[in-house]
């Protein structure tokens, strides 16, 4: 007898499986995702869950899904010097924010948090892990961005400067495939866990204004595709 699945939970269900699909997994087998919502107390236990389980499943895919051969991007072109990025999953990690001081903090993907104006400007910066303190951290721009399927997506291009290459070269070989985005929180909704008595914060209003290469991720599902 199939067991009652909330409308909540559902709808988690159906998010995990278009992302896992974006990203090229298998899809969760029907009793895996049965235990997971049984064992669930909460819907944030049960995404916690499935963005867990997800990033598990990535570290194990075969890797010959994700790049050819030779190690290039599958999204890779070297005419315009671009590639297609996930810039965002929204997965919890610990970020250190004004007045609160260290929070664990969650990003809401929904297209109606996410403020997206400047990413699809056409002027956001591509940077070097963050760097802000002068221009040649600039690495190139963002020519395209959107959100779908509980993920961010962009087009990066990289500058044709003589000190842009190196750092292209890495991207080009898939020696770096690591990216954050850089943004800022106007509203947080902040929810106890019942489960470990944290107070977990919720950005439901925020914007991102800028999308870096990093050699270390928090967010392990945002990669170069």
């Amino acid at each position: 007898m199939m067991p009652i699945i909330s409308v909540g939970a559902r709808a988690l269900l159906i998010q995990d499986h278009d992302a896992r699909l974006a990203a090229g997994l298998a899809p969760l087998k029907m009793e895996t995702a049965v235990h997971l919502v049984q064992q669930a107390r909460t819907l944030r236990d049960l995404d916690g869950d499935l963005r867990v389980r997800r990033v598990g499943d990535m570290a194990t895919v075969d890797a010959r899904r994700l790049m050819p051969s030779t190690g290039e991007p599958l999204s890779l072109n070297r005419a315009s010097r671009s590639v297609e990025v996930i810039w965002s999953t929204g997965v919890r990690s610990r970020n250190f924010v004004q007045p609160h001081g260290w929070i664990m903090e969650e990003l809401d993907m929904a297209p109606s948090a996410v403020r997206m104006d400047v990413l699809r400007s056409g002027r956001a910066p591509v940077l070097d892990t963050h760097r802000r303190d002068g221009a040649a951290h600039v690495l190139g721009r963002v020519v395209a961005a959107r959100i779908e399927g509980g993920r961010g997506y962009a087009t990066l291009q990289f500058s044709t400067a003589a000190d842009v290459e190196p750092v292209w070269q890495r991207v080009v070989d898939g020696t770096l495939r690591s990216v954050s985005a850089g943004y800022r929180v106007h509203r947080y909704e902040q929810r106890r866990e019942s489960v470990a008595g944290e107070t977990v914060f919720r950005a439901v209003d925020w914007q991102p204004y800028e999308i870096s290469m990093v050699p270390v991720p928090i967010d392990y599902e945002a990669m170069v595709r």
